[in-house]
């Protein structure tokens, strides 16, 4: 998979290969460059071949468990056309207000549909999971959102059935469990299941933005 373009944000990437109808997620760190350079022009007429780059990128540090490198996004979820026969990248599409969509962390393309799922990463307020389609252009239509459950979500992943979509709540150290249609990919109803360790116990520790400090730097 060629690298991504250069730029000031800390980004989630995932690739929807269209010959095979799966993707794979990368992180990229950092850079000097910024996506206001970018050709939103797409040149090259869309093909089966030319697979779709799904980027989203942190866009307000002081609510995230961490601290990254590089500056925040000004703006959420990015989406890319990649055409192999010469490795370029055009920007076709923006999506997402950083104010409502804050920090989307972690994106998970359903295994048979042309729906993508991402989750906010939030210390302060629980997470948010979003279901948007996709259109062969890189339009994204919204067509589902459900509360995490818990605080800094930061990763999804769908049941071998396809009928449910399990989170991970990493700063409440929660999963859970919601239903999604399997002929559509958006979600059915709320939260149906939470498996907790810590029995309902708060979390101790406090973020960096109330004195305490960062799980890490990177």
């Amino acid at each position: 998979m060629p690298p991504l373009p250069n730029s000031s944000m800390q980004e989630i990437t995932s690739y929807i290969n269209p010959a095979y109808g799966r993707s794979s997620t990368i992180t990229s760190d950092g850079g000097s460059g910024g996506y206001d350079s970018v050709s939103t022009r797409d040149e090259m007429s869309a093909s089966s071949d030319n697979g779709l780059f799904f980027v989203t990128s942190y866009t307000d540090f002081d609510r995230l468990a961490h601290g990254p490198r590089g500056t925040q996004g000004k703006q959420s979820v990015y989406v890319y056309r990649f055409h192999p026969s010469d490795g370029s990248m055009v920007l076709l599409n923006i999506t997402g207000d950083p104010k409502d969509v804050i920090n989307p962390a972690f994106s998970r393309f359903h295994p048979r549909l042309n729906v993508v799922y991402t989750c906010t990463e939030d210390i302060e307020n629980n997470g948010q999971i979003f279901a948007y389609a996709i259109g062969s252009d890189g339009d994204l239509t919204q067509i589902g959102q459900v509360d995490a459950g818990g605080t800094s979500t930061c990763y999804l992943t769908i049941d071998k059935a396809q009928k449910h979509l399990l989170a991970v709540n990493y700063w409440d150290s929660t999963l859970a469990v919601f239903p999604i249609c399997k002929e559509t990919g958006q979600f059915t109803g709320p939260m149906t299941s939470m498996y907790d360790p810590k029995y309902g116990q708060a979390m101790v520790a406090a973020a960096k933005k109330h004195g305490g400090v960062n799980h890490s730097n990177n």
